[in-house]
């Protein structure tokens, strides 16, 4: 059969396109060479189709079609056994909408019906009083009042381990409920083993659990954890889940999924090596450190090897590994564009985003993804709602996918998607790695206001990079510019609490009350006077300022963090 004819029958068989070509053309204004399906290929379908008689991983590199696969094989489960109880879960709450719609797509183009969701459950890992979950129904079925997340942060400011406290709490009241014949785990690289034992038990036999771990995807770690450490031996000693060989029929225990369908070749090579740190002056950051590792997700070892630290290693990821429909052009899929600041950046993206819209492509299928948080203090959402901003002013309708209350739907029709990187929240040690921040604006030129609650932190403040933190440091507001270029107007400055007097040179934090009682702070260097001291500014512009009997010196001056508000 010509490849023409064959991909077409591909296309038909293995449920259409899973990325429309057309919007390909359009997005990119790339010329594909000849028309590509981009539905299921063959080693997809195959696997898609399987129902294993019993535990079942699929890993591989992230963008390899596993959750496709996982919900393929749940309508394929719900089709042939509509008696059984299936759960899909995963572990993060923007899934359910693409999740919902690839099961019910794929169940649609088998039966021509919609699923019974009430017999093919689709469950967030946790679940919430909005919305059900896996472990909800595993301790509601168990008898006990499923536990919140503000109930467990008491216990541990560890988001996985607040998780994996629950679903043992149920382990422990004894052999859990089986409440499901079939359950698939999406996401299990952010799941903690915990968890994959609940499920484990909330199985009737033959314990059909299937799930998905993505490599070099982990919050936690680049390891894909073994068998035993997700579901531990046996008495005697024997693994509880084996996933060594083949079921009878041929259905592998586990699965290697080395090509990638989502992302192209170039930006992927580019995410893993920025994301690794692979070209890091002080060497990689986090990474794989054996050629297998690099085989599993793709890649070719051209020349080198792992065996000697410091080695030079080269290796490419062949076009075969691909199956990005941009891969088959030379364009590159790419672009890096440098701005000066974050103001600057944000209009640029509106402004792009406008161009975009202007030729052709639709707002739903633009994705904007912020990264990190402003300067100074400024959070990820002040920079969520300017950009949101910059788009309404140019009439374009947007959709933030961060908010709660968007938390099942993350993508809008008409709307361009907004949303920041959820990841494990910093941990805050107090003088080890944050320093308090306190509301109160110290003027370098102008009077500063101080209020009666700036004795209160506001903030923590991250302050590491500046050598060893102790609990006589903080942090306030420095605005005006008769201390630049030392210190700049707006910017956060760390000061260390003055326990004796001042010294000549000095750069000090200073409490000062006018006439009328009214106090104000100013950041001045420390001069020595024919009346004691007096506070200069490193601007000649400005005059200095006498040190009056009622002023309070409260620290010394440490270094500075840039910023603005």
């Amino acid at each position: 059969m010509p490849d023409l004819q064959w991909q077409a029958l591909l296309s038909i068989v293995g449920f259409g396109q899973i990325i429309p070509v057309a919007r390909i053309h359009q997005l990119a204004a790339f010329s594909l060479p000849e028309p590509r399906s981009c539905g299921l290929d063959a080693e997809q379908l195959r696997i898609g189709l399987e129902i294993p008689p019993g535990p079942h991983r699929l890993r591989g590199i992230a963008g390899s079609g596993k959750t496709l696969l996982l919900a393929l094989k749940a309508a394929r489960m719900h089709h042939s056994h509509p008696d059984w109880t299936v759960a899909f879960t995963f572990n993060n709450k923007s899934l359910y909408q693409a999740i919902r719609g690839h099961i019910q797509r794929f169940y649609h183009h088998i039966t021509g019906l919609d699923p019974d969701w009430s017999r093919l459950r689709v469950l967030h890992a946790w679940g919430s009083k909005q919305q059900d979950g896996f472990y909800r129904t595993a301790a509601a079925a168990a008898g006990l009042q499923p536990r919140s997340v503000g109930w467990t942060e008491r216990l541990t400011p560890e988001p996985a381990q607040q998780f994996a406290l629950v679903c043992q709490e149920i382990l422990d009241r004894g052999p859990a409920p089986e409440v499901f014949d079939a359950v698939l785990i999406d996401e299990g690289q952010d799941l903690p083993p915990a968890f994959y034992k609940l499920a484990y038990a909330c199985l009737a036999e033959p314990k059909r659990l299937i799930w998905a771990y993505d490599e070099a995807q982990s919050l936690e770690s680049f390891a894909v954890p073994s068998s035993e450490v997700l579901f531990g031996r046996t008495s005697d000693g024997q693994l509880k889940v084996d996933l060594t060989g083949v079921y009878p029929g041929g259905i592998h225990k586990s699965r290697v999924m080395r090509r990638c369908y989502r992302t192209p070749r170039g930006i992927l090579m580019a995410g893993h090596a920025l994301g690794m740190g692979l070209v890091r002056r002080g060497g990689p950051i986090q990474g794989f450190t054996t050629r297998h590792q690099w085989q599993d997700i793709g890649y070719e070892i051209l020349e080198g090897g792992f065996e000697s630290p410091g080695g030079k290693v080269v290796m490419t990821r062949p076009h075969g590994g691909s199956g990005h429909p941009l891969d088959s052009t030379d364009d590159c899929a790419l672009l890096l564009q440098g701005l000066p600041d974050r103001s600057t950046e944000l209009v640029w993206c509106a402004n792009e985003i406008y161009r975009l819209v202007g030729v052709g492509v639709s707002p739903d299928d633009v994705l904007v993804v912020l990264l990190g948080e402003g300067p100074g203090l400024v959070s990820r959402d002040v920079l969520l709602r300017t950009l949101s901003w910059n788009l309404e002013a140019k009439g374009i309708a947007f959709h933030r996918a961060d908010e709660k209350t968007n938390a099942g739907a993350f993508r809008k029709r008409g709307a361009v998607t907004l949303s920041g990187v959820r990841g494990p929240p910093p941990r805050v040690e107090p003088f080890v790695t944050h320093l308090p921040y306190f509301d109160v604006s110290a003027a370098a030129g102008k009077w500063g206001n101080l209020r009666a609650s700036d004795d209160v932190a506001t903030a923590w403040v991250p302050a590491t990079g500046i050598g060893r933190l102790d609990s006589d440091m903080f942090v306030v507001r420095i605005q005006g510019d008769s201390m630049e270029p030392l210190i700049p107007d707006g910017c956060l400055g760390v000061f260390r609490r003055l326990r004796s007097g001042m010294t000549p040179g000095q750069i000090v934090l200073v409490v000062r009350s006018d006439e009328v009682g009214d106090a104000a702070v100013v950041v001045k260097k420390a001069v020595p006077s024919l009346a004691g001291y007096q506070l200069e500014s490193l601007n000649p512009l400005y005059e200095p300022l006498p040190v009056r009997e009622a002023d309070r010196v409260i620290g010394t001056y440490v270094c500075s963090i840039p910023g603005t508000l």
